[in-house]
C-alpha cells in the first residue's frame, strides 16, 4: 500500500528505513513480542502518538516550508531514551520501548498509593505495594527486580478515576517528549547538527552525540527544544480542560478546577524531570555541561507554561499568573516527591534536588535570560536557515 504521507513511500519502507537506521539501538521494536496487556497499550500509544503528531507540529504558528510526514516507532531498547532523525530524507521519532512501560508504571504505581491525592477517587480501595531497591534507565532491570523480589509486575489504581488520572498523566508526559523531539525537527536542529558536525540523530544519553556536539550547542540546542515543548502542552492542557477533553473528570471543567489542571501538569513534568535526573545520575549518562541542569529544566517549564497558557487565553479569558505557577509548582513537587518515595528507596541527591526546585522562585530563573542571549548570539544568526517554523524568535521565550 502506498502512503498518502509520501510520494512512492510506503508504511513498510517507513518500517524498514526506521530498523535500519536504529539497528545500532536495538532496532524496531515488534509490539507483538508484548504481553497481550502491553500490546493493547503499545497499539494505542503508538495511533495516538502518530495523530498527536501530526496535529501538532505546525502549532502554534504556521511554517515557513510545511514540515513533511514525521513517521513515529518504537525502538527494541530497554532503556529509558527517546530520539528524532533523519534517514533516506525521510523523518522519524523514536521512543525506546522501555521508556514507555516505565512512563506508565511510574503514573500507575503513583496513583495506586492511598497516600497520593487522598481527595482523589476512592482511596479505600488502594493499598500500599513493595518499593523498588533503586531508579534505573533499563527497565528489564526493574522487571528483573520483581521477579527477584517476587512483587507483582503490574500494578494499576483499582479505583476507576485514579486509574484514568493516572493515564492522563502518563499521556501528558509523553506527550511532553514527544513535543520535544518535534521541536529539533521543527526548529532544524537535525538539519543544523547534520550540516556542522555530520550527525542525522539527536538522542539524550547518547555518547556519539556528546563526543561529536560542543556542550554549550547542545544545550542551547535542548533548552530550545523544551520551550517550545512546554509552551505547547501548556497551551494544550488549557484548551483541554475548556473543552473537557481529559479521560478523568477530575481535569474537565465539568468537575474539575483550572488550577487543579495546571497542576496536574506541573506535577507531571516535575515527576518527569526527577526520573530524568535519576536515571542519568544512576546510570551515569551524559556529562552535565550537555544539558540544561534539572532545576533550569524545571523552571523553564513553570516559564514557559505561562507564556503556553497566556498565548490560549484570548480564546477562554481564565487568568494565570507566572506567581500562581510557582504556587501551584511548589504543591506539585511536594506530590510528585511523595510519590517517588513510594516507589524507591530513598535516594539523598534526589531530595537535594527536589528541595531545588521547591525553594526556586523567579528571581532564581536569571539563567534563562542568560540562555537566551547565548541562543540568540551563537545559535540563532546560523539556525534560522535550517527552521521550518517561521517562530524561532518567540520559541527564546515571549
Amino acid at each position: 500500500m502506498e502512503s498518502k504521507k509520501g510520494i512512492g513511500f510506503t508504511l513498510q519502507d517507513y518500517e524498514d528505513a526506521f530498523d535500519e537506521k536504529m539497528m545500532p539501538r536495538g532496532g524496531r521494536f515488534d509490539i507483538d513480542t508484548l504481553e497481550i496487556e502491553d500490546q493493547v497499550l503499545f497499539h494505542r500509544f503508538k495511533s495516538n502518538a502518530q495523530n498527536f503528531i501530526d496535529q501538532v507540529k505546525t502549532r502554534p504558528e504556521g511554517v515557513i516550508e510545511g514540515m513533511p510526514h514525521v513517521h513515529f516507532d518504537f525502538i527494541n531498547n530497554p532503556n529509558f531514551n527517546a530520539t528524532a532523525f533523519i534517514h533516506k530524507g525521510k523523518e522519524f521519532i523514536g521512543f525506546n520501548y522501555g521508556l514507555i512501560l516505565m512512563v506508565y508504571e511510574i503514573f500507575n504505581r503513583i496513583l495506586s498509593s492511598p497516600k497520593i491525592f487522598p481527595d482523589l477517587g476512592n482511596v479505600e480501595l488502594e493499598h500500599e505495594h513493595e518499593k523498588l531497591p533503586v531508579l534505573t534507565p533499563n527497565f528489564e532491570v526493574v522487571r528483573d527486580q520483581y521477579e527477584e523480589k517476587k512483587y507483582s509486575p503490574y500494578v494499576y489504581p483499582v479505583d476507576e478515576t485514579r486509574s484514568y488520572y493516572a493515564n492522563d498523566l502518563a499521556d501528558l508526559a509523553l506527550n511532553f517528549l514527544l513535543l520535544h523531539e518535534i521541536a529539533h525537527l521543527r526548529y532544524g536542529h537535525l538539519s543544523y547538527v547534520n550540516h556542522k558536525m555530520g550527525m542525522d540523530f539527536i538522542m539524550e544519553f547518547d555518547g556519539e552525540i556528546e563526543r561529536k556536539i560542543n556542550p554549550l550547542t547542545n544545550k542551547l540546542l535542548e533548552w530550545n527544544a523544551d520551550n517550545w515543548a512546554n509552551e505547547t502542552e501548556a497551551g494544550i492542557v488549557y484548551e483541554c480542560f475548556q473543552r473537557n477533553m481529559f479521560q478523568s473528570d477530575i481535569l474537565n471543567k465539568s468537575t474539575g478546577s483550572l488550577d487543579q489542571a495546571i497542576h496536574a501538569w506541573l506535577f507531571t513534568v516535575s515527576v518527569l524531570h526527577r526520573l530524568s535526573a535519576g536515571v542519568r545520575r544512576l546510570g551515569n549518562l551524559g556529562p552535565p555541561e550537555h544539558y540544561p541542569s534539572p532545576l533550569e529544566r524545571h523552571l523553564t517549564s513553570i516559564i514557559m507554561s505561562e507564556v503556553g497558557i497566556r498565548m490560549s487565553k484570548p480564546n477562554y479569558g481564565d487568568e494565570v499568573s507566572l506567581n500562581d505557577l510557582f504556587t501551584l509548582n511548589n504543591l506539585a513537587v511536594n506530590s510528585s516527591e511523595k510519590g517517588l518515595e513510594l516507589i524507591f528507596e530513598h535516594d539523598q541527591f534526589l531530595d537535594d534536588l527536589i528541595e531545588a526546585i521547591m525553594d526556586a522562585n523567579k528571581q532564581e530563573s536569571d539563567f534563562f535570560e542568560l540562555f537566551k542571549k547565548d541562543f540568540r548570539e551563537k545559535i540563532r544568526p546560523e539556525l534560522v536557515s535550517f527552521a521550518r517554523a517561521n517562530d524561532l524568535d518567540k520559541s527564546e521565550g515571549r
